[in-house]
């Protein structure tokens, strides 16, 4: 029969070996986010591109001569400006961006080099992210690909932008980037952090989202949680001490969407 001092000793060992667990996972994450889940390699040697085609052209991209890079690239038309390197998988040119090569990434941009193809993240993503206003203008005035922007690229962008940094979102608006973002994102995405002063003026600005699918039906994406009605998380329940509302621009919102769009949000 286990005695009150064998049941102990049998709870202080599985306690022990818990918390071991414990540890061990979060070491576990520790290594990760150092070793795995960096955004991207800062300074790391373009010799991860030693097994790709783009290798020689990656030695040019790390001295920043974009003399070289120009020629190389007319040289070679045919080029996979976008291959992937196999150990960190990012594209050239998101590692001229976070390495800084200037002249090397607005080269690489005006011969095609696509600034949303998705690695850890796009090139996009990170000049937003970071408040990189000198590489995102150069992104929306030399990339022959601005006009095959992702719809929910334009949308993450602005509200993005909006909360980091007002230069980014003014370039954004300036070069009608809300005009791309054709299924609302940016609304909806405005909405659930409860920017709704936002998401009133991008409506304002014509954001060309489906209202029967941003308010009627569940918006589905990728990301987990943005599964429900815009109206949900306009009405959302309030008892979330840590979630600060602007009153007073719900209640402007509300208004708007009844007067300017003739949706009830109470009966959604």
């Amino acid at each position: 029969m286990l005695t009150m001092k064998g049941f102990l000793k049998k709870m202080g060992c599985a306690m022990l070996i818990a918390l071991l667990m414990y540890c061990l996972f979060y070491v576990f994450i520790i290594y990760l986010a150092l070793f795995h889940l960096s955004p991207l390699p800062k300074e790391e040697n373009v010799a991860i591109f030693s097994e790709t085609s783009v290798f020689e052209l990656a030695k040019a991209v790390e001295k920043d001569d974009a003399e070289c890079v120009e020629r190389m690239l007319n040289a070679n038309p045919s080029i996979d400006i976008d291959c992937v390197s196999k150990s960190w998988n990012m594209t050239l040119l998101e590692w001229a961006l976070v390495n800084e090569k200037e002249k090397s990434f607005d080269c690489l941009l005006k011969h095609g080099a696509d600034p949303f193809a998705h690695s850890i993240y796009s090139a996009f993503d990170l000049t937003v992210e970071n408040c990189n206003v000198k590489a995102l203008n150069s992104i929306l005035t030399l990339s022959p690909r601005i006009e095959s922007m992702p719809s929910q690229m334009a949308g993450s962008a602005l509200a993005e932008a909006y909360t980091k940094c007002e230069e980014s979102l003014s370039l954004l608006l300036k070069n009608d980037i809300h005009k791309k973002d054709v299924d609302g994102y940016s609304v909806y995405v405005s909405i659930i952090k409860g920017d709704y002063a936002f998401a009133q003026k991008l409506m304002d600005l014509g954001v060309p989202f489906n209202d029967s699918i941003a308010f009627k039906v569940p918006y589905t994406t990728h990301n987990v949680g943005l599964d429900k009605t815009i109206c949900y998380y306009i009405l959302e329940n309030e008892d979330k001490p840590w979630k600060k509302r602007d009153e007073v621009g719900r209640e402007s919102l509300i208004k708007y969407l009844s007067e300017k769009k003739g949706i009830d949000v109470f009966e959604q």
